[in-house]
């Protein structure tokens, strides 16, 4: 009759493989049979299972779970929390809003993606992709060519050659238009009279310019076959009516041309000092920074300080600057009757995490202006009409508004809406904080660190012989069980002492035998190791590493590919792969661009710049050898 033997049963090790339980079943059962008793459980592996010091899963437990104050019970993942009234600035009887329980959010937020590798790079890769080389002045044309309308972009401060180009081709072909208009007798100043309503009204509507001052043209008309006194055809009046019309044309892309040079001279000279006050590649690299991590950012824009001195009545400012407002130090106020925030709060204290919820005193917050992000042209504009109407009002009553109430500063709440978060809004790849993968993440490395720190005590028993152990308490004169328990933990505690000791790799430990009862001569302990399945550790750990960064990527759509050697992860792709995914990824991040540009289009329509000034991002696009012996090249509109 056939044996029944005990199935394999593969359980999970302390290190991520995996035991052999009969294997190990086996040596348990051999060192009981030969006399050898296990040390106790609570001391099996060291003081490594009751750790003295926070350990780092406690740590996330923590900034996950509990409030400022160090409540449990606090909810992290709360939009805001209460309101703090504030009676020193802003809006009379309401205060700032908490971002999160315990006003602590942004900042936890900041330090859980700054401690995880993956977070980390991926948000830095996100912020690199966002930003480029940031908004650069550019003057957007365009021009109708083989019947497509054609729309192309140059640096703004090169555009004055090519609007002298066109300046001077304008002219060209003006002259070019009079010299064939002579040269086919075709008298473009003559006035015509016709019959045909619709012809005097056209012939009314457009008058040439040389026909103004021409005493001698005269009414007239011209039948179809007439010749003059030489024979040659003259011009009828439906060639000369469409001669008089191309003639307006062109004195008007002429003077379209003059005008379109002065305004870009007038404007590339404030713009050329705006870009020397305002270092824009560090504002915008700060603002999508903000934006990537918290999905909200504050640029403040200033007016400039000269239009001070100006009466307030006819007070006419320029934006002068654009700066940058860390997350970590606004909050919004509550919202008025009509769903609008009229103030930010600012705070240096917000950065401090220990005095996130307690910013209360004057000395300690300011409120600047917060425009509408619904409406921000129209929003700047508003107060400062509202301020010059203020000074008026404030003139007839034999008042006037004091240079120091003029608001010269706004905030200007740039976000990307989520649902639901009518305040602060919650980033999509924040969901790797809620669905406990953040701390799979981060206790997966500190597991392995802790298996390493352990290597030599790690998945290894301790059998000491029982009657070596009566041996020593006869020796000592062990009579108490305390007593008994002392003899024993030294003896553990020198084994173990010795396998826990890294520098002790490979060292040899001496041990001693003895003659017991039975005349036999016994070994005085042993030490069983714990048998490994056949399931490999390493490709273990080598997986879940792979798995945890890709959960963590997908969050901030990124491929893998893209953002380097992801750990556990081998292979690569081919270039056009690459390329083509990071062409997606700069289209992916296109609405935020276009979030975070919108002050610099307020900015300019505000200061009455330049039409065709734009601020695109200047971007590199990955490229083939053949076409750029760098492999890249600037990304062309």
């Amino acid at each position: 009759m056939s044996q029944n033997k005990p199935k394999p049963d593969n359980s999970s090790s302390p290190i991520g493989g995996s035991i052999n339980t009969v294997a190990l079943r086996d040596e348990v059962q051999k060192a009981q049979s030969d006399g050898y008793v296990a040390l106790p459980m609570s001391q099996l592996f060291g003081d490594r299972a009751v750790p003295k010091e926070p350990q780092w899963s406690d740590v996330l437990n923590t900034m996950f779970s509990s409030s400022s104050k160090g409540e449990s019970g606090g909810n992290l993942y709360a939009s805001v929390g209460k309101e703090y009234l504030i009676s020193s600035c802003g809006t009379k009887g309401k205060g700032y809003m908490e971002w999160g329980s315990g006003n602590r959010l942004p900042n936890a937020i900041a330090l859980l993606t700054s401690l995880l590798p993956y977070t980390a790079a991926g948000v830095k890769f996100n912020t690199d992709t966002a930003a480029g080389l940031g908004p650069k002045p550019k003057y957007r044309y365009s021009y109708y060519t083989n019947g497509a309308l054609v729309t192309k972009e140059i640096d703004y401060s090169d555009a004055g050659l090519y609007l002298e180009g066109q300046l001077i081709g304008a002219h060209g072909a003006l002259g070019d238009f009079y010299k064939r208009c002579r040269e086919n007798d075709v008298d473009i100043s003559k006035r015509l009279r016709d019959t045909d309503k619709s012809k005097e009204t056209a012939g009314q509507t457009l008058q040439p310019a040389s026909a103004t001052n021409n005493t001698a043209s005269a009414f007239g008309s011209q039948p179809e076959g007439a010749r003059d006194a030489d024979g040659k055809l003259l011009a009828t009046d439906a060639e000369i009516r469409i001669n008089q019309q191309m003639e307006q044309r062109m004195l008007k892309q002429v003077a379209d041309a003059e005008l379109a040079y002065h305004i870009w001279e007038k404007t590339n000279k404030e713009v050329k000092i705006f870009l020397e006050n305002n270092n824009l590649d560090l504002i915008f690299l700060e603002l999508f920074n903000d934006m990537c991590h918290m999905g909200i950012c504050f640029p403040e824009i200033g007016l400039e300080q000269q239009a001070l001195q100006e009466n307030t009545v006819l007070w006419n400012p320029k934006v002068s600057s654009i700066s940058h407002r860390s997350t970590l130090t606004c909050r919004l106020e509550r919202m008025d009757e009509e769903n609008h925030i009229n103030y930010v709060y600012v705070s240096n204290r917000w950065l401090d995490q220990s005095a996130v919820a307690t910013v209360t005193q004057t000395q300690d917050i300011a409120a600047f202006h917060a425009l509408d992000p619904q409406r921000p042209l129209a929003s700047l504009r508003a107060k400062v009409r509202d301020t010059r109407l203020k000074a008026y009002n404030g003139k007839k009553d034999g008042r006037g508004t004091p240079i120091g109430e003029r608001p010269t500063r706004f905030i200007l709440p740039e976000f990307y809406p989520t649902m639901g978060r009518p305040y602060y809004p919650q980033p999509s790849w924040w969901t790797v904080f809620g669905g406990e993968i953040y701390k799979y993440a981060s206790t997966l490395i500190e597991n392995r660190v802790t298996a390493r720190e352990n290597s030599n005590m790690w998945g290894k028993i301790i059998y000491v012989h029982t009657e070596y152990l009566n041996k020593l308490f006869l020796q000592e004169q062990a009579a108490t069980k305390d007593e008994r328990d002392k003899i024993r933990d030294k003896l553990w505690k020198e084994i173990n002492t010795f396998l826990k000791d890294r520098s002790k790799n490979g060292s040899t430990l001496l041990s001693f035998t003895f003659t017991g009862n039975d005349g036999k001569e016994h070994e005085a302990f042993r030490i069983v190791d714990v048998p490994q399945g056949d399931k490999d550790t390493a490709s273990v750990n080598k997986t879940e590493l792979a798995e945890a960064a890709s959960i963590i990527f997908f969050a901030l759509e990124i491929h893998p590919d893209l953002i380097g050697a992801v750990p556990g992860r081998s292979g690569s792709s081919g270039g056009t792969y690459q390329r083509e995914m990071y062409e997606m990824k700069k289209l992916m991040m296109a609405p935020t661009q276009n979030l975070v540009l919108k002050v610099l289009e307020m900015t300019r329509d505000f200061n009455e710049w330049d039409s065709h000034l734009v601020w695109p991002i200047k971007q590199m696009s990955l490229t083939t050898l053949d076409r750029n012996a760098t492999g890249v090249e600037e990304t062309k509109v």
